[in-house]
């Protein structure tokens, strides 16, 4: 297991770990669904606004989870790390809080910035608008949205 999840050594309590683990249960779970959202709505061959927007809806309602989540990772985190005064600069058992806290912070922006790219395509998408490439201008096809909802550049613009 990763060691930002693995830390029964330095004295955290076992709630405080079974927190994290809920926390991470609940967004995988989610992303599975979202996941066979985007499979049923590719599956239809031609896509329509509707089910992409059931695609950006429910890829919306798995990133609002799991910044929920990442936020209590976070929290869970920098209060572990203010219960325990150890010097894990050099702990030769693994990763420091210092990176477990920014890994999980990073990963906390990414989200975020997913849940922002959703929140544009869901409008273009409402306004009956094709989502467009934010470099070239172009039309990016319903199949790339739908795949991946969060993307902001055609096919050629991403490569």
């Amino acid at each position: 297991m990763d060691p930002l999840w693995d830390r029964h050594r330095d004295g955290r309590s076992e709630e405080l770990d079974n927190s994290v683990e809920r926390a991470l249960s609940s967004f995988s779970d989610t992303g599975v669904a979202a996941r066979g959202l985007r499979r049923q709505a590719l599956s239809v061959g031609a896509l329509d606004i509707r089910s992409l927007l059931e695609v950006v809806e429910a890829e919306q309602e798995r990133t609002g989870r799991q910044i929920a989540s990442l936020e209590a990772i976070v929290a869970a985190i920098v209060e572990a790390s203010e219960l325990v005064s150890t010097d894990d600069e050099h702990d030769p058992e693994g990763a420091t809080i210092a990176y477990e806290r920014a890994q999980a912070s990073a990963l906390l922006r990414q989200a975020r910035a997913d849940r922002d790219a959703l929140v544009v395509t869901r409008r273009q998408l409402e306004l009956g608008q094709q989502v467009v490439c934010a470099v070239c201008g172009r039309d990016i096809g319903f199949e790339r949205v739908a795949a991946v909802p969060t993307t902001s550049r055609c096919v050629r613009c991403a490569a």
